[in-house]
């Protein structure tokens, strides 16, 4: 049995997180220590916009891992019929849906040798919706609140995070690692059109090529306001 049964220890650590990273691991280590689970995955849409695939949170999960179109699948499952479960192989598979807003936005994979008792079902999605929520608090933090593409200080992290990943992967260790390229993007004589049109059609302006950039770059990338009429892509 769990050593934390009402799971106040997790909410906590779960809503104390100020970047994205930390968030994720905060929920693998509640989901781990809910009854010693250690099969497992989560998938969600941190996009929150239908259509969008959902990812693979723990990538170091022993299940298998899922195509698009099962994740898919399974959320649509989820969503009719709350939690979902079915036995396979000696184990018995929990589907426990992610809600946001009153949506199925992503879904916790189960494995394990019995059910799960209605107390741990309701703990597990009552931590999940909490993680959902502050994924969300922290995406919005992370815009420019005009174009409502990700901000300068977003870019900062996100920089380092890749450096430092980079640092830890090579072509002969691994074949798969991502190559990440940057572009920097500015408004050519923007200060003319303040000047003659003003700061309202200034913005405008800004406006329009902040939708050109996100229309035109795909979901994976990163678009960012680097400041004034200045953009950067991580791509």
């Amino acid at each position: 049995m769990a050593a934390n049964p009402c799971g106040h220890d997790w909410v906590v650590d779960i809503t104390q997180q100020e970047d994205e990273l930390g968030l994720d691991r905060a929920l693998i280590n509640a989901v781990t220590e809910l009854e010693g689970f250690s099969r497992f995955a989560i998938y969600i849409n941190k996009f929150f916009k239908p259509g969008l695939p959902a990812r693979l949170l723990n990538r170091d999960s022993v299940i298998e891992e899922l195509s698009e179109h099962e994740v898919n699948e399974l959320i649509e499952k989820v969503s009719r019929n709350k939690i979902r479960i079915s036995r396979n192989y000696g184990y018995v598979s929990t589907y426990v849906p992610i809600y946001f807003m009153g949506n199925v936005i992503g879904v916790l994979v189960i494995e394990s040798e019995k059910e799960l008792s209605e107390r741990v079902s309701m703990l597990a999605i009552y931590m999940l919706n909490i993680y959902a929520n502050q994924v969300s608090l922290l995406y919005k933090s992370q815009l420019d609140p005009l174009t409502e593409l990700l901000n300068r200080q977003t870019f900062d992290k996100k920089v380092i995070e890749i450096a430092s990943e980079a640092s830890l992967h090579t072509k002969e260790l691994d074949s798969k690692y991502r190559h990440w390229y940057l572009a920097i993007v500015d408004i050519d004589h923007f200060k003319r059109v303040n000047d003659n049109y003003g700061h309202v059609i200034g913005d405008e302006v800004i406006l329009l090529v902040a939708q050109l950039l996100k229309n035109n770059f795909r979901i994976e990338d990163y678009v960012f306001r680097y400041g004034g009429e200045e953009f950067a892509v991580l791509f």
